[in-house]
Formats: structure tokens, sequence, C-alpha cells
């Protein structure tokens, strides 16, 4: 009976033989998942990390939309406020001189090259 219980608790032994090659490459797969589960949980919290960044640039760039937009429509109303916008009677009634309406086509067609520069040939 006693070779019997040696034989099985060697059989046993065995089966739980960290140098046995099944439990070799089960030991093996168990610390690759492991640290596959570890890189995981890392990039779930980068990912919630970013995220959590970029929630915050997404509303400064938003307040700063804000802001630009407040200035310009402060802007806009006190143009439409100033004297010479509201009364018609500023303009003069004589024509323009042939020196600024020279200037002004001049301008004009340097704004169209600049155009034509910038959106590239």
């Amino acid at each position: 009976m006693e070779k019997e219980d040696n034989e099985w608790t060697k059989k046993q032994q065995s089966h739980f033989d960290i140098d046995h090659p099944t439990m070799k490459s089960l030991i093996d797969a168990e610390m690759d998942l492991r640290s596959s589960n570890i890189k995981y949980e890392h990039a779930l919290m980068l990912r919630s990390y970013l995220e959590i960044e970029n929630s915050e640039i997404r509303a400064e760039i938003m307040a700063s939309k804000l802001s630009a937009y407040q200035s310009v429509t402060s802007n806009r109303a006190e143009i439409r406020g100033h004297p010479w916008v509201q009364s018609n009677d500023v303009a003069p009634d004589k024509p323009l001189d042939s020196v600024v309406i020279s200037r002004l086509k001049q301008f004009s067609s340097m704004n169209k090259m600049m155009v034509f520069d910038y959106n590239g040939v």
C-alpha cells in the first residue's frame, strides 16, 4: 500500500513539476497574459488621461473663440454707432480723383496677385 501511495505522490508531483515542459509553457503563457493585461490597463489609463487633457484644450479653444467673437461683435457695434456710418450726408458728392482711382486699381491687382501666389500656381 505504501508503494502505491509513493507512486501516486510521485505522479501528482510530476503533474505540478515546474521543470515539466507543459508546466513551463503554461507558466510562460500566464506571465505573458499578465504582462499583456498590465499593458492594456496602462493604455486605458493613458487614454483616459489624454481624453481629459483634450477636453481641457477643447474648452480653452471654445473660450478663446467666444471671447474673440465677443470682441468682434463689440467692435461692430462701435462701428455701427460711429457718426460717419450713421449719417448719409458725410460722403462728398464730387467724384474721386484719377490718382485715387488708379491707386485703388493697383491695390486690387496686387491683392489678386497675392491670392494667386497664395493658392499656388
